[in-house]
């Protein structure tokens, strides 16, 4: 699929593979197909990728909104030191509340693709993923169940071998040694 790298191509493919290029009914929905699948990959996803590095500054009571597209909070870190902090909706509150600073370090949605946001970096590693979800959502919107469970499956599948990938090369090729003696 190397001429799969935008949102641009992902629209064509979509109609090509389905054979409905031009056709106004799909062609209106694609916008929403793609933030269908999209809303489907970020429940899939994990691993590193989707983690990115920002700075916090809590009030006084110690709480923060949490950065727009976030997930959920890997760690909270001042003066290089880490913070204990809890979530409550979409609130961070930081022990020890004060105003400070901190670095903060989450998980992020995917950046979602446009006409105005042509690529993302899960398009870029894995067009596969993206263009099998995307098939999955246009099918279930054709009323093709077959063809919905099909595409969602090779989804399902092309990401459960990329999060295998992802944690590989996060965690390296370890072995798991039990807590515990096994008889």
């Amino acid at each position: 699929m190397a001429g799969l790298n935008s949102y641009n191509d992902l629209t064509n493919e979509i109609q090509q593979w389905l054979e409905r290029e031009g056709e106004p009914a799909l062609v209106d929905r694609i916008p929403t197909i793609i933030q269908m699948a999209e809303s489907w990959l970020n429940r899939k996803l994990q691993g590193y990728q989707r983690e990115v590095t920002g700075t916090l500054t809590t009030d006084t009571d110690g709480k923060v909104a949490m950065p727009p597209g976030a997930t959920a909070i890997v760690s909270v870190d001042y003066a290089g030191r880490p913070y204990r902090f809890k979530l409550s909706g979409n609130t961070l509150t930081v022990s020890n509340g004060a105003s400070r600073t901190f670095d903060v370090v989450y998980n992020s949605r995917l950046v979602p693709l446009s006409a105005g946001n042509q690529t993302n970096w899960l398009l870029q590693i894995a067009p596969d993923a993206y263009l099998y979800a995307c098939l999955g959502q246009a099918s279930v919107f054709l009323e093709n169940v077959q063809m919905a469970a099909v595409y969602s499956s090779q989804a399902a599948n092309i990401l459960s071998e990329f999060n295998l990938q992802i944690t590989a090369a996060q965690y390296g090729q370890r072995s798991l040694t039990p807590a515990v003696q096994v008889p």
